[in-house]
């Protein structure tokens, strides 16, 4: 298998089950929502709910990581300098 029908499968995976079975249904089998609602014996809404959420996990775990983000600085940061403490008269 290619590498990303690999990823999809991977991530496909991580999803809670009610998420990937409506996910595979729709997506998948080409079901519309209310044959998937059907299907599981769910409300619509509910099924519209888990195949909104499991798309919202398939796009953070498939997402490229950003090369700009979690750099290590070239320095580490400077210390705030003690103050030393100030004695009352």
């Amino acid at each position: 298998l290619p590498d990303d029908r690999l990823a999809l499968l991977g991530a496909l995976r991580q999803l809670p089950a009610a998420q990937r079975e409506a996910i595979a249904l729709h997506h998948l089998a080409d079901l519309p929502v209310h044959e998937v609602a059907a299907t599981v014996g769910a409300p619509v809404g509910t099924v519209k709910a888990r195949l909104a959420r499991g798309r919202a996990a398939l796009a953070v775990l498939l997402a490229e990581p950003d090369p700009h983000q979690h750099r290590v600085p070239a320095h580490p940061p400077t210390p705030p300098l003690a103050h030393p403490e100030r004695s009352e008269p």
